[in-house]
């Protein structure tokens, strides 16, 4: 399960003792938040996480972090660690420029210092590049130029798994994937694929629709290509209960069975808590089925 920075309380130590929960994800969603905010949320919440992990429970945290591995206020320092956008203009809007080894040495220091922070006793990271919500933020300069926006997001990964390992040598770190990008044909050691498929169509089960035929296909191919143990999903709100998704209980059954079957070892989804009590409640409603399937 992935929930919210703000949905997460000390009384999830009896949720995830009721559900038999084995792993929790921390998420923080980059426009109610920033890093250095969620930073101090986990410090305030040190005690909680650790009485989680000393009951089993492995926390995990995901968040977009490329802003604050790459500080933008080092643009007026040294304005060749960001990108050149399409318009041919030098911008700190979003990532970085990946041809620029200065660029690449700031994000794996930092990557270290930030894992310092986090102490995540999990060696699975899931610290990412910003979410570009599907506009063009590749760097455009001449080194950049040949390389698509994977191909950027994946230079700046090796640079974050760089510095994780200073501080875990055993960091393995997610590289997500919506399901409309190009991938290649070999996964860099260390680096696993999380394939999010956000754009497919919610108010029907992923094995149904024309549209969702695209994302069906996806993620076959990953596995075919890097095979199941490089492969997890982060599906969206797979509990009956979540109003957006129209409340169809028979579309959790079958995501949950369509990747059962293709052998997906690793499946998490984000939940919706309505309120601290709702996960005490003597019915857990969608949360609780979805634990139970």
């Amino acid at each position: 399960m992935v929930v919210l920075h703000g949905d997460f309380g000390e009384h999830w130590l009896q949720a995830v003792k009721r559900l038999n929960i084995k792993t929790l994800g921390l998420h923080a969603n980059p426009f109610q938040i920033s890093v250095d905010g969620f930073l101090s949320f986990v410090e305030k919440q040190r005690k909680t996480i650790e009485n989680l992990e000393e009951f089993g429970v492995s926390v995990q945290y995901y968040l977009h972090a490329l802003n604050y591995l790459l500080p933008r206020s080092l643009f007026k320092v040294d304005g060749t660690l960001f990108r050149i956008n399409e318009k041919g203009e030098r911008t700190a809007d979003f990532n970085g420029c990946p041809s620029s080894e200065s660029t690449l040495k700031i994000i794996e220091e930092n990557s270290y210092l930030f894992a310092v922070k986090l102490k995540q006793k999990s060696n699975a990271y899931h610290i990412w590049t910003d979410d570009d919500m599907g506009g063009d933020v590749r760097c455009h300069c001449d080194k950049c130029l040949r390389l698509t926006a994977t191909e950027q997001n994946l230079i700046f990964s090796r640079a974050i798994l760089k510095g994780l390992r200073k501080y875990d040598e055993n960091a393995r770190l997610s590289f997500l994937l919506y399901g409309k990008e190009n991938y290649f044909k070999k996964l860099p050691e260390g680096i696993f694929v999380e394939f999010a498929p956000f754009k497919r169509r919610h108010d029907m089960p992923l094995t149904e629709g024309k549209e969702n035929a695209y994302f069906r296909r996806t993620v076959k191919k990953l596995i075919a290509t890097y095979g199941r143990k490089r492969v997890e999903v982060l599906e969206y709100f797979l509990s009956y209960d979540y109003v957006g998704f129209k409340n169809r209980k028979d579309r959790v059954l079958a995501d949950v069975n369509f990747y059962r079957n293709l052998g997906v070892d690793t499946l998490s989804t984000f939940i919706v808590c309505k309120e601290e009590g709702y996960l005490l409640k003597e019915n857990f409603d969608g949360i609780e089925k979805y634990m139970l399937l």
